[in-house]
């Protein structure tokens, strides 16, 4: 007689949403990973190894991002760390013969409360840019990453794939990947950014006072290096005294 045999995945179920936990670590719920083989008819699942090869994917701007992960088991559970579309693949080798099935989850980010942003960001400077920025958010309503339709700027404080997220950039957070779903990760880039402009000011205009200094940091975190050139002041440039005005007015803590 011959063998009728089916493997199918019934954890998790195809097209099933998971969501990133919005506190730190950064990692989702639980997705128990789960086959069912029949063969004519009788379950035979555990008489099978499974292997599992689980693939996620995230297009950005310029480049898709994508991570392999491989496990042996039926009936285990793990976490993502970041999001995208997660492809399962559940493979057995039964009789001599290989059989597998395929499905797609979707793993998604959440915003952080208030509460936990407010204690996670180091000063008011990058608060007030958070708040221009994104209104201290991660991630849209469908918890894909807050993302500028007009670049490639993500996340709470909008960095940039082109500029920041590359092996060449001048910033040691520099793995986009994270940048677009850990928001602690984005926060910690944004520092760095921050941080690599106000050493270029202090270098070029040593002898203006340091809130100056800092004005010119703001410009070019918004406008770009190139502005540092400029030999006019940017007290008075728009962004900076927004920031300015965010600072004074702290509107997170009217949420």
């Amino acid at each position: 007689m011959t063998k009728q045999i089916k493997l199918t995945i019934v954890s998790p179920k195809n097209k099933e949403t998971f969501a990133l936990e919005s506190s730190l670590p950064i990692k989702s719920s639980p997705i128990t990973l789960k086959t069912q083989v029949i063969e004519n008819g009788v379950a035979v699942s555990t008489k099978s190894t499974i292997k599992w090869r689980l693939k996620l994917a995230w297009q950005g701007t310029y480049k898709t991002y994508q991570s392999v992960l491989d496990l042996v088991g039926n009936s285990i559970t793990t976490q993502i760390s970041t999001g995208g579309i997660l492809y399962i693949k559940a493979t057995a080798l039964i009789s001599g013969e290989t059989y597998s099935n395929s499905i797609k989850v979707f793993i998604t980010g959440n915003n952080p409360t208030n509460k936990l942003l407010g204690q996670s960001f180091p000063n008011n400077l990058l608060k007030a840019i958070a708040w221009q920025e994104s209104a201290w958010r991660q991630f849209n309503s469908e918890g894909k990453p807050l993302k500028n339709p007009h670049s490639s700027m993500v996340g709470l404080m909008q960095i940039s794939e082109r500029w920041w997220g590359t092996d060449k950039s001048s910033i040691k957070s520099n793995d986009f990947n994270r940048i677009a779903w850990d928001w602690s990760y984005n926060i910690q880039a944004a520092r760095e950014i921050l941080d690599y402009y106000f050493k270029r000011v202090v270098n070029k205009y040593p002898d203006e006072p340091e809130e100056s200094q800092w004005n010119r940091a703001l410009k070019a975190y918004h406008a770009g290096e190139s502005t540092i050139k400029t030999k006019e002041s940017a007290n008075d440039f728009w962004y900076v005294k927004q920031i300015r005005k965010h600072i004074k007015g702290k509107p997170w803590e009217k949420q």
